[in-house]
């Protein structure tokens, strides 16, 4: 394992300057709308295109990497979402911003899928589960840091966007330095919408609305904290409790799903988050102790909803099907995650900053009635035919060959060689 470890601490390193960089920037913009005074419902509209272009890039990615390599697409993405970054400061248009978050959405899908592939290349059957728990600290952890740059310097200026895109070029260092040579994109065969609904229509459902709910977060939560009078260093606290509190429960909450029916886990997910949800609509205007704790409730009970959804599509079917599973319902999160910042946006148009929680609410209690009619049309599992939990972050289809429940050895992963880009010094 220590070799493992020791083979990607270049891709762990590239990953957390990345996420250092992308999680700072998504809560400086959205703040920075807010301090403008522009409505919620344009914020939500240059926020959503960001998950718009990491759907569109999910998809389409992995033809840019396999004609040009890892490192040099790798290189390319990073500096396109660098420079992308330096022009939100020329210009104060929301339709100008909205298509810079395209693109940055775009880039960020194509870096995950080369960190990705380069992953499951060095993974073995035995490391993978220790690969991927690896790999969404680095996200989470690098994620939830990088909302405490924010309190460096004013919101409403430059340096803050150089800081983002500093961070973003310093990225690409480990990764073109590495000598290891990079492997090809591992093919993803994705179950057709009609097809994963038949294996669990609740598992759909929930992953849609993970991603109603997470979109709307990460995409108005600055906005909400600004309006509602917080300064910079209590919004990036508010922020990064959510992101911390994601990272500590996957697993607990994960262990506690095998040993009980995953229904009744992910119905409870869904009446308790809306319980947090209530709280942050009834003490908006509490300290940022108080707002914290209930952040961090929201982040622990919100963010492991799309993995306890992956894992209940698991429990019905084949293994040969499980990383198709978690790419189809990763793009009915990333369709949940474009749309819930445009109606969580309309919802606090209406009713101020505290309709962001108001909607989330209302998805929950949706949500939860939703899954009580699906546990009434089908019966429970035995324990014993459950597939175990993993967690997954919510990045690109990729990230399923990493899962440490799918079969390695089913002819989905076998791959051939990209075109032969090899420059002089071997470098692909």
């Amino acid at each position: 394992m220590r070799a493992t470890v020791i083979s990607i601490s270049a891709l762990l390193t590239a990953v957390g300057l990345f996420m250092l960089g992308n999680g700072l920037l998504g809560t400086l913009l959205s703040y920075r709308l807010a301090l403008t005074g522009v409505p919620a419902t344009t914020t939500g509209l240059v926020m959503a295109a960001y998950f718009a272009g990491l759907a569109i890039g999910s998809l389409r990615g992995d033809r840019i990497i396999s004609s040009v390599g890892h490192v040099r697409a790798f290189a390319a993405l990073a500096s396109i979402y660098s420079a992308a970054v330096l022009v939100h400061g020329f210009f104060a248009s929301p339709l100008v911003w909205a298509a810079l978050r395209l693109m940055e959405g775009l880039a960020i899908a194509g870096l995950f899928m080369c960190v990705e592939s380069w992953l499951n290349e060095r993974s073995t059957n035995e490391t993978r589960g220790k690969v991927m728990s690896l790999y969404m600290i680095s996200i989470y952890l690098s994620q939830g840091v990088g909302q405490y740059l924010l309190t460096l310097d004013d919101p409403g200026g430059f340096a803050l966007l150089a800081l983002v895109s500093a961070v973003m070029s310093l990225a690409v260092i480990p990764v073109t330095l590495s000598r290891t040579p990079a492997p090809p994109i591992p093919p993803v065969n994705r179950l057709g919408p009609v097809a994963l609904y038949r294996v669990s229509p609740l598992a759909v459902f929930a992953s849609f609305t993970s991603g109603l709910m997470l979109g709307a977060f990460y995409s108005l939560a600055p906005a909400y904290a600004q309006l509602s009078g917080l300064g910079q260093g209590e919004t990036a606290q508010f922020v990064s409790a959510a992101i911390f509190g994601g990272l500590l429960l996957q697993w607990p909450i994960g262990m506690l799903s095998d040993r009980m029916d995953r229904r009744t886990i992910i119905i409870g997910l869904f009446l308790a988050l809306g319980v947090a949800s209530a709280a942050l609509v009834l003490l908006g205007g509490s300290s940022i102790i108080v707002l914290m704790a209930a952040s961090f409730a929201f982040g622990a009970l919100g963010f492991v909803i799309y993995p306890q959804a992956v894992a209940l599509a698991n429990d019905y079917a084949g293994q040969e099907d499980f990383v198709g599973v978690a790419a189809g319902l990763l793009l009915s999160y990333s369709i949940g995650a474009v749309a819930g910042p445009i109606a969580a946006a309309a919802s606090m148009d209406l009713v101020g900053p505290l309709g962001l929680f108001a909607f989330i609410l209302a998805v929950c209690i949706l949500s939860a009635g939703f899954t009580v009619w699906r546990m009434n049309q089908r019966g429970s599992l035995p324990l014993e035919e459950q597939t175990p939990f993993a967690a997954l972050p919510r990045t690109t289809p990729v990230v399923g060959t990493l899962d440490p429940r799918s079969d390695d050895d089913e002819e989905p992963f076998s791959v051939s060689e990209p075109p032969d880009v090899l420059d002089d010094d071997g470098i692909r």
